[in-house]
């Protein structure tokens, strides 16, 4: 039975759906350093692509910081965690990452890659497939309105 993934559009198999496989990503990424090493990548993509959770304001700042992670190579988890603790705390913020007005994506609108691209046979190809997808999703992302 093939049906599309209703978040992402992914042509989704009875084998694996997108939540499956970014269960099955995490598990490789938590339990080999080579796999984890983009983990902050395979999140900020997922969870773009997959939004239903996130607020409009949430899903603008993921997509800023997945920006940030992608264009500059010393922009590490730890410095954006130093960098962003005081601005996302939710003493700091009048904006909640999970509450309030929804992203609407445009009538038509498909992601070019999703998590089901995603070759995990390597650490070295799926390091590169990882960053693959995640400058995608952040191409696609620029075609949504802020």
């Amino acid at each position: 039975m093939n049906t599309d993934c209703p978040e992402c559009g992914a042509p989704l198999s009875s084998e694996e759906g997108c939540t499956q496989r970014f269960h099955h990503l995490l598990a490789l990424e938590m339990t080999d350093p080579e796999y984890g090493v983009v983990h902050h990548l395979t999140v900020a993509a997922y969870m773009l692509q997959h939004s239903g959770q996130l607020s409009r304001l949430g899903w603008l700042s993921l997509r800023d910081l997945l920006t940030q992670f992608l264009s500059d190579e010393s922009f590490t988890p730890a410095l954006a965690r130093a960098r962003n603790r005081k601005a996302v705390d939710n003493k700091n913020r009048s904006w909640s990452f999970t509450k309030g007005e929804r992203l609407v994506l445009p009538t038509g609108f498909t992601w070019s890659r999703t998590i089901l691209s995603v070759d995990c046979t390597t650490p070295v190809q799926y390091r590169q497939d990882i960053e693959v997808w995640a400058r995608s999703v952040l191409d696609d992302a620029a075609l949504v309105s802020s």
